[in-house]
């Protein structure tokens, strides 16, 4: 402790702890949102593009590799499965192996197989036991 010029007692160690904290936090603030950034700017082109029937194999690499949440990728994926199974697949395996406990990324991964196929049951049977009260939907 430091004793100030008007004779208060000062903890000068204590307030560049703060000090260094503060600024870590900003600097991890800052990173998060250019994550969010990336990750939202991502997500509009491979939408734009897929409402145009135009999605590919880079903006859903693009969006693998700047969302990291896995029930995001599963939502795209489901949106492009009747389009295109290939990058539908993509997305939903990224997403299972982010969150293989996780009810979203398995139904994506069904919707992203050939319907009745051995691959699709298997991610059904999976969804259905992490999510017990679930329906599987009628086949088209």
């Amino acid at each position: 402790m430091v004793v100030g010029s008007i004779g208060a007692v000062t903890n000068l160690p204590g307030r560049v702890v703060v000090l260094a904290l503060a600024v870590v936090g900003l600097g991890l603030g800052l990173h998060w949102r250019a994550e969010a950034v990336a990750c939202g700017d991502a997500r509009q082109a491979f939408f734009d593009k897929s409402i145009r029937g135009e999605a590919d194999a880079a903006g859903a690499k693009r969006l693998i590799e700047h969302c990291t949440d896995p029930e995001q990728l599963a939502v795209f994926a489901v949106g492009v499965a009747r389009t295109d199974r290939v990058l539908a697949r993509q997305l939903a395996e990224a997403a299972a192996e982010r969150a293989p406990d996780t009810f979203a990324p398995w139904a994506a991964l069904a919707l992203s197989r050939p319907e009745g196929s051995a691959g699709a049951r298997a991610a059904w049977r999976r969804a259905k036991v992490l999510n017990p009260r679930w329906t599987q939907p009628a086949p088209n």
